[in-house]
Order: C-alpha cells, then structure tokens, then sequence
C-alpha cells in the first residue's frame, strides 16, 4: 500500500509501511486535534489504511526517474516532471504519473532548451572528440539519451583507464544529468541479497572503482538489464517472498577491464579513457562550478534530442538487428536527430562489438588455446576427450594456466566453456559444431577468414 501525499509545494508517494508516511501522518493528526496520537491509534489507523490500498484502493505502476504512458515519455525533477513527446518537451507541475523517490535521490535542475549537448564531451575525457562526431563519442551521447527511456535494455557501460584518467567524474557527470543522487557512485557489494537491494532503488547504479567482478555479480547485472525478476524472504515472516522485478541501467569501471564473462561482455559499451594531461586539469572547485552553470543547458539538449528521435523512430527499421536491437534502433533515430546517417552509428556500434569479442576472447583460456590450435590447421575433428588432450599441450604456448577454474578439468566441460566463446570465435573464422554418433560425441572444429582481419569488417551488416 501506498500514499500520494502534498509536501510543501509538491507531492510524494509514500509507502503505508514506513517512518515517513508514520510522521506524516501523525503530523496530520496534530494538525487537526492538536494532540499527540497514542502508538495504538496510529497502529489501527495504518492498519486500516493498509487494508483498503491493497483491497479497495486502484493499483497504480509506480515509477523511479523515468516512466512511459500513452506512448510518451516522463521524466521526474522532483518537483514536476519533465513530458516529452516526439518533436517537443515541456515541464508539467502536476503530471498524472506517480513517481516513487528513495532518500538518496536529489531534485534535478530545470532543463532550459537552446543547449547542445557537444559542449559536454570535453568535460568527459573521451577519445577522439576532435573532428567528426563518431565512434566512442556518438555512442556515449547516443547512451546519454537513452538513459531517459524506460522499459528497454540499456547497456551496461564499461569504462577503464589509467588512474587520473577522470573515470569516477564521468560516472558523477551522468548521475547529475540523469538521476541526481546523494551517493553518485556505489562501491562493490557483498551479495546477491544486498546487490538486488541496492539496485531496487537506483536508477543508475554505478560501481566505481571495482577490482573484480564475481561471477555473481556479472550474472545479476545481466538480469537487471534484462528486467528478470529475484525473489528473497520478506523480514519477519517465515515464508513471505519479497519480489523484485525491474529493468535499471548500469555501469561499472577500473584501471583493467575486469569483466570476463562473454554474456556480460556481449551486453555492453566499452568505454577506455586515457590519464589526463596535467595541462588540462582543473580543481574540483573549478570543474563542478563551470558544470553547474552549464547543467540545464546539457539537461534541455538531451530532451530536445530524445523528442527528435522520438519522431524519427516509426521511420527507423532493419530485417536484422544485433543484440541490444532496442539501443540500435533508438540509436539510429538518435544519429539521425544529430543530423547524421544512420551509418554513423552503424559503424561505431559495430567497432565497439568487435572490442567486446576481442575481450571476450583474451578473457577465455579455452578460446586462447583454440586460436593457437587453429592456426596451423583449417579443419580439425575428433572426441571431446581428444580435444582436451590437445587443448592442454597447446595451453602452455600461449601462457594458459590450466589449473585455472576457467580451464576444463575434464570432457564434460569442454563443450561448455566452447560454447561461452562460440560466437565470438566464429567472428574470428573458427566455426565449431557437435554431434552424436552412436554412442559417440564428435567435436569438429573449422578454421576460415576472419570477420576481422580487416579494419572494415566484412561480415554482412549487422542491421541490413
């Protein structure tokens, strides 16, 4: 059960369980009478209230920072909300969607339009921000944008670099634009239990500064950008499951790339930013004083870009799409809103997948001890027990330590950790199948031109 209730001169919603809406309303309560509620009387009260919210009361979706109704698109500023339909933006005081904010969450600045949001790339230390707008900084800008869109799958945004390479400011940059927050960033967790938790309640959850990536974490990560569901044990109940099902955006960055596993890799914007000269750094005082100043004008440039998206998105269409389709589709409408072809994003797209299968390949022993086995051979078959034999001489060519728990300790292995790099691989011209033969299962391997032994990749295209 919840509650809308005014606060000065907005609204908040409310959950009937809690302290705030407790104090609110015994504030009520002494407003009226001007006594002091007994601990019984507010009990019975919320009890009832309870009661009728989860019988009586209309069930409403509730929203953090961003929601969708009728087609358009609503963004929370804490105090209104931001509508945004194709071609216009406007701010509603009062709008008829019911946003749920956590206590870590900031009201955001209001937007001003006539802003461009180019005049933000500097300040982000990204490469190749002179010339053209393509590659690295199209994609960031294109991921700008659509951190305004709720219900599709965003990418998850890897970024390393060097320390003094202005990692953790590029996190606090977007977290200002898109969900202003008393905790930016957030540190590593745990658990499962204590991940599922922290992310319920960010919009952005940004790691900042992790080592390593559990395997976990990296699979609990995979499912909040899908929006699967978790379920745990509701507090003070034996039985009751407390459910979890939500889609959010996240991020992660270190000096190293950590992440290792291909399904995480696959979904995600590799971002590698290098140490910052000391010419051009700026105090802390310096560089958040001239953002502030410029904050609605970036703000206002990323609606009025997602409104002009938002008209060319119906005219946005392909016979195929790869993986992250919703982010390919909403990010060719973005380039087109920049005023560029469709192919410009194609192509950056494309250039940050072939990152991903590279580090997804230099991540694997299993896919290193293949490449080394394949390249003095272009056609290979045999048992899964032959090709593990085969696979454990060659280890030691390309430094694969085999007592790794990534290595195959034996057959009933193989075929798994092949089957985490298959596609990958098959980018690289190694095609690997499996099949039954009797009693027998039979590995054969095929080596043949590389997608990527050009800089242009000649694969078909991957939205043709």
């Amino acid at each position: 059960g919840f509650a809308r209730v005014p606060i000065e001169d907005h609204f908040e919603v409310y959950r009937l369980k809690t302290s705030n809406f407790r104090n609110w309303l015994a504030h009520q309560l002494w407003q009226a009478d001007r006594t002091s509620p007994s601990s019984d009387t507010l009990q019975r009260v919320l009890n009832t209230l309870e009661s009728r919210a989860s019988f009586d009361g209309e069930q409403r979706t509730l929203w953090n920072r961003v929601a969708r109704l009728d087609g358009t698109i609503w963004y929370d500023l804490g105090q209104g909300a931001v509508h945004i339909t194709p071609n216009h933006w406007e701010i509603v005081p009062d709008p008829p969607i019911l946003f749920y904010r956590y206590s870590h969450q900031r009201q955001q600045v209001y937007p001003v339009p006539g802003g461009s949001i180019l005049g933000l790339l500097p300040s982000l230390n990204l490469p190749n921000i002179a010339g053209t707008l393509s590659s690295t900084p199209l994609l960031t800008v294109v991921y700008l944008v659509t951190l305004l869109i709720p219900e599709i799958p965003h990418p998850i945004l890897a970024v390393q670099g060097d320390q003094g390479s202005g990692k953790t400011t590029l996190f606090k940059i977007i977290r200002d634009l898109i969900d202003p927050s008393e905790t930016p960033t957030l540190g590593p967790q745990d658990s499962l239990r204590e991940f599922v938790q922290l992310a319920s309640h960010h919009w952005l959850v940004w790691l900042d500064n992790l080592t390593k990536l559990p395997d976990w974490l990296s699979d609990a990560m995979c499912r909040c950008v899908t929006g699967e569901g978790f379920s745990k044990r509701e507090l003070f109940s034996d039985d009751d499951d407390k459910l979890y099902s939500y889609r959010r955006c996240l991020g992660f960055n270190g000096i190293n790339l950590i992440a290792s596993k291909p399904d995480l890799l696959d979904r995600s914007l590799i971002i590698s930013l290098e140490r910052i000269p000391d010419t051009l750094r700026q105090t802390e005082e310096e560089f958040w004083q001239t953002f502030g100043i410029n904050r609605p004008k970036f703000l206002g440039a990323l609606f009025t870009l997602l409104s002009q998206a938002m008209g060319y998105f119906g005219a946005v269409s392909a016979t195929r799409y790869p993986r992250m389709a919703d982010f390919a589709r909403w990010g060719e409408a973005i380039t087109l809103a920049l005023n560029l072809p469709p192919q410009t994003f194609r192509e950056a797209w494309e250039e940050n997948q072939r990152t991903q299968t590279r580090e997804t390949l230099e991540a694997s022993p299993v896919a290193q001890a293949l490449l080394k086995f394949t390249e003095s051979r272009t056609q290979w078959e045999g048992s899964p027990k032959e090709l593990l034999e085969e696979l454990n001489q060659v280890a030691s060519d390309v430094g694969v330590d085999t007592k790794s728990p990534l290595w195959p300790k034996d057959i009933r292995w193989i075929w798994r950790r092949i089957k985490e790099v298959r596609p990958n691989l098959q980018a690289e011209g190694v095609q690997i199948s499996r099949s039954r033969e009797g009693d027998q299962t039979r590995i054969r391997i095929t080596r043949t031109s590389s997608e990527n032994d050009s800089d242009v990749s000649v694969s078909p295209n991957l939205f043709s």
